[in-house]
């Protein structure tokens, strides 16, 4: 039997197979929802887009360190076309200077969950407004998940119904 620690090394490509083009980077972060660009100095099970680059969780710079690495200049190239070309959306959510990247096909779920970090105010409906009763009630009810915690189980379900509609996952 196939043990999870193999299956999330295969799945985040921390296996040895590294991915070397855009397409690969492409269906990576399609496959796992989101991931973070550099290991985080406190260790957490989330992906990181410099282990898929080089294909190991081994000797990886953080976002400290990444001017002096090759591999992460190589890395931030591949991350930027992604953004440029729409393929993936960032977010700062961190408290560390580490790009939390978001796949485009989970982009509105994930927005319409965290919203903006200190919106001014929510939306107020109008007979004739363009937002919902729904719309206007996201910023408190996103505010509302983060301080209890549920946001990032429900982005792990989000990027699990992702990799399952997936031809690959």
């Amino acid at each position: 039997m196939i043990d999870l620690e193999q299956l999330r090394r295969e799945k985040w490509h921390l296996d040895g197979r590294a991915v070397r083009t855009f397409d690969d980077a492409r269906l990576f972060l399609e496959s796992v929802g989101f991931c973070m660009m550099y290991p985080m100095r406190q260790q957490a099970l989330v992906p990181t887009f410099i282990g898929a680059w080089v294909g190991s969780d081994q000797q990886l710079p953080d976002w400290q360190h990444a001017f002096a690495d090759p591999r992460a200049q190589e890395a931030t190239e591949v991350m930027v076309r992604l953004l440029r070309e729409r393929a993936a959306y960032e977010a700062n959510r961190f408290d560390e200077n580490n790009a939390f990247l978001i796949a485009a096909s989970i982009f509105p779920y994930f927005y319409a969950l965290v919203g903006e970090r200190n919106p001014k105010s929510a939306p107020k409906p109008k007979p004739h407004s363009d937002y919902s009763q729904l719309a206007c009630r996201v910023p408190h009810f996103s505010r509302c998940l983060r301080e209890v915690g549920l946001c990032a189980d429900i982005l792990r379900t989000l990027s699990r119904r992702s990799a399952d509609s997936t031809p690959n996952g």
